[in-house]
């Protein structure tokens, strides 16, 4: 029994000096609050040959039918600020596209862009749109192109989708995003 003494001891000592862990690394991380409203509803100008649709699903704010089969929505997914939903929603769009002689990740252009001193993601993609649900089914559409936008408001992020064939968008784009981070929800 002696003999254990000192080993305790020693063990003692060493848990005693030891210092705690600091707790803030057991905290949840801090997340960002919505500091208005949800939105309903966006206003925003398009170009006269939008056609509005009925909106069929309680996130989209806006919904509308492009030419040649091209659709344009704007969502609001929830009050998430984190980057890295906003990264999985742009990751989810380039699944649905085919670059011949690339990858989706490698032939987009992303990024971040002040447009008319409105902060916004930015995705732009040209390709074949595999995924074709959100414009109806059917074969895949092959010239295709993807202008996604993201805007963080007091309430959350706003996403901004629209496909349809490069001929009829490739002029549009930066008209677009102009539009969008001209919006009021």
């Amino acid at each position: 029994m002696l003999a254990l003494r000192p080993v305790l001891f020693s063990l003692c000592l060493l848990v005693g000096c030891a210092k705690a862990p600091d707790p803030a690394l057991f905290a949840p991380a801090p997340q960002n609050v919505a500091t208005a409203p949800a939105p309903t509803s966006v206003n925003l100008d398009v170009p006269e040959n939008w056609v509005a649709i009925e909106i069929d699903q309680p996130f989209y704010l806006g919904k509308w039918d492009l030419p040649n089969g091209g659709r344009a929505t704007i969502s609001f997914l929830g009050a998430n600020f984190d980057a890295e939903s906003i990264s999985m929603n742009f990751d989810r769009w380039l699944r649905q596209w085919e670059v011949p002689g690339s990858t989706a990740e490698d032939a987009r252009n992303i990024g971040v862009y002040d447009v008319n001193g409105v902060g916004m993601y930015q995705l732009v993609l040209q390709g074949t749109l595999n995924s074709t649900a959100q414009v109806g089914g059917g074969d895949p559409r092959e010239n295709w192109m993807l202008i996604g936008g993201v805007m963080i408001n007091d309430f959350g992020p706003v996403y901004l989708k629209v496909v349809g064939p490069s001929a009829d968008l490739e002029s549009q784009a930066d008209a677009i995003f102009v539009s969008f981070a001209t919006a009021t929800f």
